[in-house]
């Protein structure tokens, strides 16, 4: 069923990522302005909790299975539900290769995410309070159609049983698209929408060719991601500065931005400490080759490149369409997600690339690698055009909505 909106409309809008979750919030038809793009305050860790085995076992030799703390045996917990354990809780992955399947887990880091929305800002977001919401999610694009279309489903799902009654999903790649619409269109045609997507996310690195629409065949992904290379940077700094040692990730992710090197060759730079002390940084600045080669940020050997990825996806490809539609896709290679900003990747893809497909696309000047704008948000800032349009041009009816 469809259902028309109006110009007063309240949306949740989730970017579903696999260590995030980026929100942005329209109430009575504007969007909250601290949910603006950019602002830290519109991402929260996707995070769900359990009671640990060793803390099951321990109860049960006291009380008994039936006393084991507060009667929450192996059910999942929200982040506030497990902040009232503290200790006895441990974190378990929301999101295994970029989606779950697991509804138990999707629906409490839901509930975990309207918790912290409810903290952070003046919403009411229980139970009874989400029927005078919309939703509106992006969540993975998957291997398969039928998969993709499974798990769009099952989000509905859980959220009508939520409490909402309209939803709309959609995979991340089609909002991808909708938000970098001026950035591509100085390499691809109006009536041919042709080009490949790399999306170096928090969580993994995946891609896929666009044919006007994303092809769902050559979908490839890798649990391999920004996380992994700060993580690696964070814990060669603290080796070697144990009086300076970093928690706060964004200090490493700011130096990896301005100096990093994505061929492993990084120039010793001194950088300023928060403690205002200056220190030398060297090798962790290299931390950003580990999409070229994981085993250099110690992550197993069986663990794919992005170049891996992306000559399978290709390889897909040209069996499809042969060596024009490779042509074609590698004059636009859009890449997207929070690992595009660090130093040197754009420049390493589009050189090993050119390496690779030379004897294809016959000249470097034919291979165009190309930042996404924001990257890290061009997910949800296409969810806010897709939805800000649609309300703006009164074709609110396009919406497809699904009711409860």
């Amino acid at each position: 069923m469809v259902r028309k909106a109006s110009n007063k409309e309240n949306v949740l809008l989730f970017d579903v990522g696999t260590t995030r979750i980026k929100v942005a919030i329209l109430r009575d038809g504007k969007f909250l302005k601290s949910t603006e793009l950019g602002s830290p305050d519109n991402m929260y860790l996707n995070r769900v909790f359990r009671i640990s085995e060793r803390m099951l076992e321990k109860q049960k030799d006291y009380f008994g299975d039936t006393g084991v703390i507060g009667g929450q045996g192996d059910r999942f917990l929200t982040v506030k539900e497990a902040s009232k354990i503290r200790s006895f809780a441990e974190e378990v992955p929301v999101l295994i290769g970029a989606y779950s399947t697991n509804e138990d887990i999707v629906r409490t880091a839901y509930k975990s995410l309207f918790d912290e929305i409810e903290r952070d800002y003046d919403i009411a977001l229980k139970e009874k309070d989400r029927k005078s919401w919309k939703i509106m999610v992006a969540h993975a694009l998957t291997e398969s159609t039928h998969a993709t279309r499974n798990l769009g489903k099952m989000h509905e799902e859980i959220l009508h049983d939520l409490g909402f009654s309209e939803v709309f999903t959609n995979n991340q790649v089609f909002f991808d698209i909708l938000s970098q619409k001026e950035v591509i269109q100085e390499y691809i045609g109006f009536d041919n929408i042709v080009f490949q997507i790399v999306n170096f996310g928090g969580g993994d690195v995946k891609t896929c060719a666009i044919t006007e629409e994303p092809d769902s065949e050559t979908v490839k992904r890798e649990q391999l991601g920004g996380q992994d290379v700060l993580n690696y940077a964070i814990k060669v700094f603290n080796e070697t500065h144990p009086r300076e040692k970093i928690y706060d990730s964004t200090i490493m992710q700011d130096w990896l931005e301005k100096y990093g090197n994505a061929d492993g060759k990084a120039q010793r730079v001194k950088v300023n400490y928060p403690s205002d002390a200056e220190v030398w940084v060297e090798q962790e600045l290299n931390a950003p080759a580990g999409y070229f080669e994981p085993w250099k940020i110690g992550l197993p050997v069986k663990v794919r490149s992005v170049m891996d990825i992306l000559r399978e996806s290709l390889s897909i490809s040209r069996e499809k369409g042969g060596d024009n539609l490779i042509r074609d896709l590698l004059n636009c290679v859009l890449i997207t997600g929070g690992g595009v900003k660090f130093g040197g990747v754009k420049e390493r893809l589009e050189r090993e690339l050119n390496e690779t497909f030379k004897h294809i696309t016959t000249s470097p000047e034919n291979i165009h690698v190309v930042p996404a704008k924001n990257p890290v948000f061009s997910c949800l800032q296409g969810m806010k055009i897709y939805l800000y349009n649609m309300i703006r041009l009164r074709k609110t009816e396009e919406i497809a909505w699904v009711t409860a």
